[in-house]
């Protein structure tokens, strides 16, 4: 399992299958949209979630750039990779 801490409102937990984002939000990578992270114009770092029912922006910290990178290519492998029995 890896868990990331973006701020104090914020943790993300992956466990090989289901994403979660505490304090209230999990999804099962087949359900996975999107999940990338972006720049805005401003320079600003925001880590995009989104599934079949919803979505999330969560500012990210420029010294979390490379735990979010290796976070997100994690999680991109797995559902890659997943298929159901």
């Amino acid at each position: 399992m890896t868990t990331i801490k973006l701020s104090d409102a914020a943790i993300l937990s992956f466990d090989g299958e289901v994403l979660e984002f505490f304090p209230n939000w999990r999804i099962h990578i087949a359900q996975l949209k999107k999940f990338e992270l972006v720049t805005d114009r401003g320079g600003k770092h925001i880590l995009s979630i989104a599934s079949i029912f919803s979505g999330k922006d969560v500012a990210v910290d420029e010294n979390m750039i490379p735990k979010i990178t290796q976070f997100i290519a994690e999680v991109q492998n797995a559902k890659a990779g997943f298929q159901f029995d």
